[in-house]
């Protein structure tokens, strides 16, 4: 957000674990290191992968803190102290097959994001939702003011 108003790009993210549902292609839907991340891994650089009869089950501790349990508040975990080899989740129904299938998706629909975006106008970025009353033609009660108007320390 601060770095948007110094540099004249559109500027976003893209968490490639959230691009397609892991529950689609994964059992066990650990969080680090688990059947996912492993799979993922076996088809990209397999020489970094352990074999799967050295990983650990995915057991792990977790926060006491229940904010931070409940994953509406977030920390860095220190890894040591969560699980014996750092894994959560288990790893063992990885296979290549499985990474190479969940990352083919993953690349077609960033494919197809950036595609959208490429052909989008900066200026004009935004739509009324559908069903909505402005997208069926009824006028808002409420004036339209520019994001300029709103903010005049962006202008």
């Amino acid at each position: 957000r601060e770095l948007q108003p110094k540099v004249d790009l559109f500027l976003c993210e893209v968490d490639w674990y959230k691009v397609v549902d892991p529950a689609l292609h994964f059992e066990d839907l650990g969080d680090h290191a688990g059947e996912m991340e492993t799979s993922v891994m076996q088809h990209i650089a397999s020489a970094l992968v352990l074999p799967l009869g050295e990983a650990g089950d995915g057991s792990a501790r977790v926060f006491r803190v229940a904010a931070l349990r409940e994953r509406w508040a977030w920390a860095p975990r220190q890894w040591t102290q969560v699980s014996a080899d750092t894994g959560i989740g288990d790893p063992g129904a990885s296979t290549p097959e499985k990474g190479r299938e969940y990352v083919t998706a993953v690349v077609s629909r960033i494919a197809g994001f950036l595609t959208e975006l490429a052909a989008a106008s900066r200026d004009d970025m935004y739509q009324d939702p559908p069903g909505s009353s402005r997208a069926r033609g009824v006028s808002s009660p409420h004036a339209a003011r520019s994001r300029s108007s709103r903010y005049p320390e962006n202008t």
